[in-house]
């Protein structure tokens, strides 16, 4: 609910408003409130607002691939059901980021409810696998010269909140539902990657983050797999944190301490 409002509520005004088209992928919710609550975005919006009924085991490749192809849209927007945006003016800025030739898939400044950073890209290559750069740091942030506040590239950006075009997503062939849960993300842009496109989180787009609210995250029995996959397929890409990350900082601590200071921290 607070997700689909305030993403309503962004849109804009007036004649400025963005067109857009919402689907809602249900994954097997039986509260009757959420039915009526589809109910009333259906009377709202009409054609606009569409849900899709899919019980099976949750697998968030397999649950967003079928819901891209339901939508007719230039510009996808992946957006998880934990979201909440903050004002307007976030999804502009992603739809131009995303619209450069040269940027794959634009992602956001994701905050948890205490306004300390959850997302503000990805580091991969940290720990063997991926990490969110600066997660747990007070927003804004001064670490890297305030690199948390500044349109910058980055190996990757989080599934929680990703925008892709159309064409790009097709070519690259949507997410690998082989990554149920994990990883999925880092997969899809290491792809778009190694077809030339770069990644940029927007400075513009800070939303809130109440991060797995609807799945428990520690008790995933998927993540050890979903890692392993990840080194077996992208192994090269993984052996480094650079060049995401500056050379002089810990290569295994996202709050970018300097070399030499791990054990002090």
């Amino acid at each position: 609910s607070d997700l689909l409002q305030s993403l309503w509520r962004s849109r804009g005004l007036g004649d400025r408003a963005l067109e857009l088209e919402i689907v809602v992928v249900d994954n097997g919710s039986e509260e009757q409130a959420t039915q009526e609550l589809f109910q009333r975005w259906r009377l709202q919006l009409g054609e606009r607002f569409a849900v899709r009924h899919d019980p099976r085991r949750f697998n968030w490749s397999a649950l967003n691939n079928a819901a891209a192809l339901g939508a007719d849209t230039d510009l996808l927007l992946f957006l998880n059901n934990d979201i909440e945006a903050l004002e307007p003016g976030w999804l502009e800025a992603l739809a131009a980021q995303a619209s450069r030739p040269a940027v794959g898939c634009a992602g956001a400044v994701l905050l948890y409810p205490d306004r300390s950073i959850q997302h503000a890209g990805v580091v991969v290559g940290m720990h063997g696998g991926a990490d969110h750069a600066y997660a747990r740091l007070p927003y804004p942030c001064s670490v890297h010269r305030g690199r948390a506040q500044l349109l910058t590239s980055w190996g990757a950006v989080t599934g929680a909140c990703l925008m892709v075009r159309r064409a790009l997503f097709e070519q690259a062939g949507g997410f690998d539902e082989a990554f149920p849960v994990e990883f999925n993300d880092i997969d899809f842009c290491l792809r778009l990657a190694q077809l030339g496109y770069r990644h940029v989180v927007v400075p513009e787009a800070v939303l809130l983050h109440h991060e797995s609210q609807s799945r428990d995250a520690k008790a995933s029995a998927t993540a050890a797999d979903a890692l392993t996959r990840l080194q077996v397929h992208w192994n090269a890409q993984l052996k480094t944190p650079g060049p995401w990350w500056p050379d002089a900082c810990a290569p295994h601590f996202p709050d970018g301490r300097p070399l030499g200071l791990e054990p002090l921290l």
